[in-house]
């Protein structure tokens, strides 16, 4: 194992054992622990499924209470209309919320992985108050840099005209789980 290597491991939380796994294609106890959605992910997507329920009654309790209709869109709507829409808006929400929640269980159960080699860029997106950076190899991004894997990975790049790397992730979700540098 290269110097590099153990800065892949520390910078990207992973061991040898869990890349020995990966490249069997199977993932580690403590890597499918750290895939499946916490109970704070589940709390967030409660709550802003109940904000929203909470937004559809205030709507259709104003709209009840007041001869105006809450907003004027809505004035020639049926009180049973408003509330299958707004039936239909949460249902919306959780399916929106939960789903990438049911398709990180789906990896943790399988323990199936994926692999992609190739040569390693860093892919930049503006974001609100600074841009941030993803890792590419080929056409796959991969999740957020902090600055530390970014502080690995860069002298990498800029070292080597084509640095080529294996990333080892999910299926489903496309979660980084292991990276190796020859």
């Amino acid at each position: 194992m290269n110097n590099y290597q153990q800065h892949l491991f520390d910078a990207f939380d992973f061991t040898p054992e869990d890349l020995q796994a990966n490249r069997a294609g199977k993932m580690t106890d403590s890597q499918k622990q750290k895939i499946k959605p916490s109970v704070l992910d589940y709390m967030q997507k409660v709550i802003i499924t109940l904000v929203v329920v909470l937004i559809c009654v205030v709507i259709t309790i104003v709209d009840l209470t007041i001869n105006q209709p809450a907003f004027m869109i809505f004035a020639d709507v049926d009180v049973p209309l408003m509330f299958i829409v707004g039936v239909v808006i949460v249902v919306l929400t959780v399916i929106f919320l939960f789903f990438f929640e049911f398709l990180a269980l789906l990896d943790a159960r399988k323990a199936i992985v994926d692999s992609v080699d190739g040569v390693i860029k860093i892919h930049e997106v503006a974001a609100f108050p600074d841009t941030i950076s993803k890792l590419k190899v080929r056409k796959e991004t991969f999740g957020v840099l902090s600055s530390e894997q970014l502080a690995i990975i860069q002298p990498l790049i800029d070292s080597d005209e084509n640095p080529r790397v294996t990333v080892y992730c999910t299926p489903r979700t496309r979660k980084l789980l292991s990276i190796e540098y020859p």
